[in-house]
């Protein structure tokens, strides 16, 4: 259904956006989609996030008196305005669980990539 090069992308943009913080207020996120190249008005903004709350994204939380945005929820919003930029809103909302699923399982399948080496300790007299 989708390239690795399209998650790859989506990716990218997420590193970018938000390096390694793990929550934004609404003007942080904002300046962090600028960096990205999705540079959206805030009037856009806050569309989006009624949009992705009423639609229950998977890791998308945000209520209304809310003083900023976790990491998954911030994850959510890049890889929404990505394919919103590409496929247009609807396609968007449709695909972006699917989206989801594949950037946890990319995750999940680079961290189990490591190596576990056991050392037996000694001791020098």
């Amino acid at each position: 259904m989708f390239n690795e090069k399209t998650i790859e992308k989506i990716r990218a943009s997420i590193f970018i956006a938000l390096g390694d913080k793990d929550f934004f207020t609404r003007s942080q996120l904002l300046e962090a989609l600028n960096r990205t190249g999705l540079k959206i008005s805030s009037s856009q903004f806050t569309r989006d996030v009624e949009l992705l709350s009423q639609c229950n994204i998977k890791g998308f939380t945000h209520f209304k008196y809310d003083k900023g945005y976790d990491r998954k929820s911030c994850e959510a919003m890049i890889a929404y305005r990505s394919l919103a930029t590409s496929r247009g809103r609807a396609q968007a909302v449709y695909h972006l669980n699917t989206i989801i699923d594949l950037l946890e399982d990319n995750d999940n399948e680079q961290r189990s990539d490591y190596t576990t080496i056991e050392c037996e300790a000694t001791t020098v007299c």
